[in-house]
């Protein structure tokens, strides 16, 4: 099924392990800049079997608001 995911993080940085359930302000990692990113920054991903869906629908149909 889903699957949520975070990218771009520096080497050792995940503050957070697999099944934990986290809050706003949460320290989740430390961003890095990896692959062909230009600059330090963190990407929440979510997938649907093998398909990348929007972060920011999925997320409201969680009811939580983003920005």
């Amino acid at each position: 099924g889903l699957n949520t995911g975070y990218a771009h993080i520096m080497p050792g940085g995940i503050g957070v392990h697999i099944g934990q359930q986290v809050g706003p302000g949460q320290l989740i990692a430390r961003v890095g800049t990896t692959g062909h990113s230009t600059g330090c920054h963190l990407h929440f991903i979510v997938r649907s079997g093998e398909s990348l869906m929007d972060p920011v629908p999925f997320m409201r149909n969680q009811g939580i608001t983003l920005g």
